[in-house]
């Protein structure tokens, strides 16, 4: 069904975008879509499972970092019709006021696991230009987080990039990754989406933050409680 899916948006993309994406492109996105699929249903089979103990509010909801440490929320998006990603980066306090932020913009037909590497790739470049320390990195991209302690072959354009975040990694003193629900990362998600829409390069996040946002983050950090998962 999937295939049969693919199939049909890639003929449309051809026929009113005169995009033409070579058979084993389609392929590839048909395994990614699927391998992404099967992430989907682990996680929310988790998430039921924990439900039974706490109720979902209580699992996916924004965590503060511990006493010390900033929070580094990171999402991407990607458009396959406009051939292009977005991604953005928001740090938060214990308290879950936000610090600093900022959205990007790239051209390019990329895949939605590299679109989320590059995401964290622009993010620690960016988190090295602001000297900060003591972050916690959060991404709802289970995949990204298993495979960044993983060495890579640095051939591939994806163990590039990984490999680049393992380098910026260590010009930290400290700096951790985790993941986290969708829902606990609604802000740069939705801020990811707005990037393809308004920025060509990364800017401060603060002057477009309207109301609309802010009380997307006031939802996000209603119920805040301590500690994070890693």
């Amino acid at each position: 069904m999937i295939l049969i899916w693919s199939l049909w948006f890639h003929r449309n993309l051809y026929c009113w975008k005169a995009a033409q994406v070579p058979s084993e492109q389609i392929v590839t996105f048909v395994n990614e879509f699927w391998r992404a699929w099967e992430d989907a249903g682990q996680v929310y089979a988790v998430a039921g499972r924990r439900e039974l103990g706490g109720g979902r509010d209580s699992v996916c909801s924004w965590a503060a970092p511990t006493s010390g440490c900033l929070k580094c929320n990171i999402d991407a998006s990607h458009s396959v019709v406009d051939e292009s990603i977005g991604f953005a980066a928001v740090v938060r306090d214990l308290y879950g006021h936000v610090i600093r932020g900022f959205i990007g913009w790239m051209e390019g037909l990329v895949k939605p696991l590299l679109a989320e590497a590059i995401a964290i790739w622009e993010s620690l470049s960016w988190l090295k230009t602001l000297y900060m320390d003591r972050v916690v990195v959060e991404s709802d991209c289970l995949r990204i987080i298993e495979a960044l302690p993983i060495s890579h072959n640095i051939d591939s354009e994806f163990g590039r990039i990984l490999h680049g975040c393992s380098q910026l990694r260590s010009s930290f003193g400290f700096l951790s990754f985790c993941w986290t629900y969708r829902d606990a990362n609604k802000v740069t998600h939705t801020l990811a989406r707005v990037a393809l829409l308004h920025a060509k390069h990364p800017i401060n996040v603060q002057s477009i933050i309207s109301s609309d946002f802010t009380s997307l983050v006031h939802h996000e950090t209603e119920g805040l409680r301590t500690g994070y998962m890693g």
